[in-house]
């Protein structure tokens, strides 16, 4: 791993007259029964061509788009987000408590067991329930992707995890799990031990969600919200296909270690601020597994023209997706040692 924070993969410094510091909210799609009818993504991909934004959050904002094939590829935004300036700010915060712990000589991540609190959402009169054996699953499935196993290109990151407990509440509210209504009074009574641990929810999520994670930063005072949160369908048997082989919590993962999506700020110059994935324009093409796609025309990196379809960081189904890169497994242990590392 380098240690100059401007190199391939790393967290970088973007410009303080980085594109992007609007505060204007773009919903690419609305979820049904939710208001103003749908809108056509396509209406925005001249705004993202030109611009190069759209908003971020520590909440990741678009975090895996539930039903996203059987709603017309529409891409639902989160109700909680950062303008692209506040992303700048935090990659300027992550550089600077870099600077602060270790300066230029920061040490490698070596193999990092991190332990998994899970808290299994039931309805009150217990069905609904997900088992151990599907956890169980599950964890082989985010396992096999950190270890590099799940295809021949793919980076082998250092994370391992491992099940310290599972817990199940019995609450038809939770269940039903709402951003809104359930994110801070659910965790608040179950999300267990410090940074360094991973919180995982399993529920029934509503607003469109296969599920959303909040990146590392969040104030001490914040870390019951820590961890993310995936529709219990997404599981490794679900019903959710093509989103029902586990990969939405490999997903969410990648955004709890600092990774952004592979179409972040579209084709602009910042891209997901990882130089070995293409970028990739944020539109309906992000659902596509194609790989002659080349979206925003001659990019830098290994792979020039073509989009990252089989990136876990990009939206295409389960079955596509199969590596995070060597950039974003550096991005991921500068996320841990800034962020995670102490607790």
């Amino acid at each position: 791993m380098s240690n100059d924070a401007l190199s391939v993969g790393a967290i970088r410094v973007p410009s303080s007259r980085n594109r992007g510091e609007s505060d204007e909210r773009h919903t690419l799609g609305r979820r049904r029964g939710g208001g103003a009818a749908g809108r056509k993504p396509g209406r925005y991909a001249s705004h993202f061509r030109r611009t190069g934004r759209y908003r971020r959050a520590d909440l990741c904002a678009w975090c895996r788009v539930v039903r996203a094939g059987r709603q017309g590829g529409r891409l639902n935004a989160e109700p909680t987000e950062k303008t692209a300036a506040q992303r700048a700010a935090l990659e300027r915060r992550t550089a600077q408590r870099l600077q602060q712990r270790y300066g230029t000589q920061r040490p490698g991540v070596r193999r990092t067991k991190i332990d998994v609190h899970v808290h299994v959402l039931l309805k009150r009169n217990g069905d609904k329930n997900t088992s151990n054996r599907t956890v169980e699953r599950q964890m082989r499935v985010i396992n096999r992707a950190f270890a590099g196993r799940s295809s021949k290109p793919a980076a082998q990151t250092p994370f391992r995890f491992r099940v310290r407990s599972i817990d199940r509440t019995r609450n038809t509210d939770f269940y039903n799990w709402k951003f809104r209504d359930d994110d801070k009074a659910a965790k608040k009574q179950l999300h267990r031990g410090g940074f360094d641990d991973l919180n995982i929810y399993i529920a029934d999520l509503g607003e469109n969600l296969l599920g959303y994670a909040y990146y590392p930063g969040l104030a001490r005072k914040k870390l019951f919200r820590d961890g993310l949160v995936v529709t219990k369908e997404s599981l490794p048997g679900g019903s959710f296909d093509p989103y029902a082989k586990g990969d939405t919590a490999t997903h969410e993962i990648g955004h709890w270690l600092g990774l952004y999506h592979t179409f972040e700020g579209s084709c602009g110059p910042n891209g997901d601020f990882v130089t070995d994935t293409p970028r990739q324009l944020a539109d309906v093409n992000v659902f596509k597994c194609d790989e002659e796609l080349n979206t925003c025309g001659e990019n830098p990196g290994d792979n020039p023209l073509t989009d990252p379809v089989h990136n876990f960081m990009n939206y295409t189904s389960d079955r596509c997706i199969d590596r995070f890169t060597r950039g974003q497994r550096d991005r991921m242990e500068l996320s841990w040692l800034a962020y995670r590392a102490d607790g």
